[in-house]
């Protein structure tokens, strides 16, 4: 199974089904960030972040029990031109991307009851919604969460 390919294809499934999500990358790391602000414009908000999976393992007993887990986070983001942004505006779109961050755990979790690609291995116990701020100019919510399964 090709993991990697199958979470860029959720990222893409996540834009093409909640409104507001404008467009998506998958990155090693998050500081990958920067060599996307120069094409990517306040208009074209808001922006989901997928970072690679780290493999961990599921603490197993004996070699038999063994399986990785993958640890990751989706970022939900918008581009903040911070010499026309006041506080008022910063605080609305962290609402607005409140909404989308909901939105996009509420799919997680009903893929995961479904049994839909990737989200079936969700352990919906390890998901978190963080704030994210000035991170290379951009705003929003990070969804940190775990998935295990895998061997």
């Amino acid at each position: 199974m090709a993991q990697i390919k199958e979470f860029r294809d959720y990222l893409q499934a996540i834009q093409d089904e909640i409104a507001g999500v404008n467009s998506n990358k998958v990155v090693v790391d998050p500081s990958q960030l920067s060599k996307f602000i120069n094409d990517h414009s306040t208009s074209d908000n808001a922006m989901l972040l997928g970072v690679l999976p780290v493999w961990g393992n599921n603490s197993p007993t004996d070699a038999d029990n063994f399986m990785l887990k993958g640890f990751t986070e989706i970022m939900v983001l918008n581009k903040v031109d911070y010499s026309d942004n006041d506080n008022t505006a910063e605080i609305d779109s962290y609402d607005d991307l409140l909404i989308l961050a909901k939105a996009i755990v509420a799919k997680m979790l009903n893929d995961h009851i479904e049994e839909c690609n990737m989200m079936k291995f969700l352990d919906p116990t390890s998901i978190q919604i963080v704030e994210v701020w000035n991170r290379t100019q951009y705003n929003g919510w990070n969804i940190i969460f775990t998935f295990g399964g895998y061997l």
